[in-house]
């Protein structure tokens, strides 16, 4: 992958040398493509709609900068206002400089899950001109999150100290989180805490994920340590309770679910507008900025998983399947 572009930098709180981690995580288990399970489902599965968000959101993130015209002309036509940048305590709209520093600074990577894990893009920049192609989801296996967890929990300070290695920032991790919300493996629910120890492994390494870098706080309130912020993304008849222990409750961590009847390009131009607004406006500490959300239905209640560990000692991680593309 080829040196990331930057043209003019106007985004003042942005530092040159920022990098801003987005890894991108895609449910391709059995359930997703199962029409049994969705008989109301008729255009599109789930595993449809995974397929989409992909292409769309990489699409979106890889568009070279003399494009960017058009994705704010779509962005303005579909919510009526543009993306904006914080002036102080006003707010004005982002023109191309601003969105092609944002752009540069973001590096993406893509993972898909089943009963095991494929890193489908390695953590790197975009590159509009070569742009990453050729991502194809299949339903199949069981859905594992715990085996998720367990890739991040290696993967995330590996890729840390690889790019700080070259003297940029590596700033707090954004997890984006697909899934239909049904964790199974060998047949029974992942995450419960009367289920066999095993089953337990999800919390336990969601957990372990959390306490990564911890430690430590740079100046005002964003954070040195690598735990991520999640967001979860329900998608079909995906269970409230599963995607709010998967999220987290820092970092602007939430649970959404998509409303029903919602098209999947605004779905994705409300991703959008989270990393986006997120790098425009560091001070909050927060990976992700979501002004406004009437497309999703944001689940209340308490975030991410709460279980003493203790009594549980975590197993080697079993190495990631990482597809070269």
């Amino acid at each position: 992958m080829s040196t990331p572009y930057h043209t003019g930098m106007s985004l003042s709180r942005v530092s040159a040398f920022e990098v801003w981690p987005y890894y991108l995580v895609f449910d391709t288990s059995h359930s997703m493509g199962d029409r049994s399970i969705y008989p109301d489902f008729r255009d599109e599965l789930p595993i449809d709609m995974m397929q989409r968000y992909v292409e769309e959101i990489v699409g979106f993130l890889e568009c070279p900068p003399e494009q960017f015209g058009k994705k704010l002309r779509s962005y303005r036509d579909t919510f009526g206002q543009e993306p904006t940048v914080p002036v102080g305590d006003v707010s004005r709209p982002m023109d191309m400089d601003d969105l092609c520093a944002v752009q540069a600074r973001i590096y993406l990577s893509v993972l898909s899950f089943n009963s095991s894990v494929s890193i489908v893009r390695p953590l790197g920049p975009l590159d509009p001109y070569h742009p990453t192609g050729g991502i194809t989801f299949t339903a199949s296996g069981e859905t594992n999150y715990a085996a998720v967890f367990d890739t991040l929990r290696t993967l995330i300070p590996a890729d840390a100290e690889r790019i700080r290695s070259t003297g940029s920032t590596f700033q707090t991790p954004a997890v984006i989180f697909f899934t239909d919300g049904k964790p199974q493996v060998d047949g029974q629910y992942q995450w419960r805490r009367d289920a066999h120890i095993t089953h337990f492994r999800w919390g336990v390494s969601w957990l372990h994920l959390q306490e990564i870098g911890q430690g430590g706080t740079a100046s005002g309130s964003s954070p040195k340590g690598l735990a991520p912020g999640i967001v979860s993304i329900g998608i079909g008849d995906a269970d409230g309770d599963n995607l709010r222990a998967l999220a987290t409750p820092h970092h602007g961590g939430m649970a959404l679910k998509a409303k029903a009847g919602a098209p999947i390009n605004v779905l994705i131009l409300r991703i959008m507008e989270g990393i986006v607004g997120s790098i425009a406006g560091t001070a909050t500490g927060a990976v992700f900025r979501f002004p406004q959300l009437p497309e999703f239905e944001k689940l209340e209640g308490k975030l991410g998983m709460t279980w003493s560990r203790d009594a549980v000692a975590m197993p080697a991680v079993p190495p990631a399947k990482i597809e070269r593309r």
